[in-house]
């Protein structure tokens, strides 16, 4: 898209505003924004709706998006137990679908253990993934900046896939194409 997709409008708000409203209805513990391009509109949004969330602005989101999920992680508190990188860009996520991944990573997760929690739509992983406090380091030191599939690669051992039957609450938008389809 030639503009930033997460101003767009959406239902009564923004893309960025019914992804972030979705993931504070669930019992998610500390809920950390990573800013960067146009980082200010989207830290008016939270100012002026004081939506409880730390906000971080990632200087380096230039160089990809695992710059962005380095930055919540880093800046995430020493008592978490793990990390649900979550896309802004997909506001057909619900709370329901937040909660479930939610609630199968502290079924899953044992202090100590390294435990990957990825939703599975028709025999493919989705977004978010929820990766335990054990891949901390890990993720810290990826190099590769589209992401942490590689991460997700190299310890599918530790994976705990949690299967979706509906695809389209995983749906992102990436194209003015897929706003027309999935948009109001």
């Amino acid at each position: 898209m030639r503009e930033n997709k997460l101003l767009k409008t959406w239902k009564s708000g923004t893309i960025f505003q019914t992804t972030l409203e979705s993931l504070l209805t669930t019992r998610a513990g500390e809920i950390i924004v990573v800013t960067g391009n146009e980082g200010e509109a989207i830290s008016s949004i939270i100012q002026d709706n004081q939506y409880p969330v730390t906000t971080i602005a990632n200087t380096r989101y230039r160089e990809g998006m695992t710059s962005s999920i380095q930055a919540g992680v880093g800046a995430a508190s020493e008592d978490s137990n793990g990390y649900m990188v979550c896309l802004s860009d997909m506001p057909l996520l619900r709370s329901e679908e937040y909660t479930a991944l939610l609630t199968h990573f502290k079924g899953c997760y044992r202090p100590g253990e390294k435990c990957i929690v990825v939703p599975v739509v028709g025999g493919g992983r989705k977004n978010p993934v929820i990766f335990s406090k054990e891949f901390r380091h890990d993720i810290l030191v990826h190099e590769e900046m589209e992401g942490c599939r590689r991460i997700v690669e190299e310890n599918k051992s530790f994976l705990r896939p949690l299967t979706f039957t509906d695809p389209g609450p995983f749906s992102d938008i990436d194209t003015p194409e897929d706003f027309g389809k999935f948009g109001q």
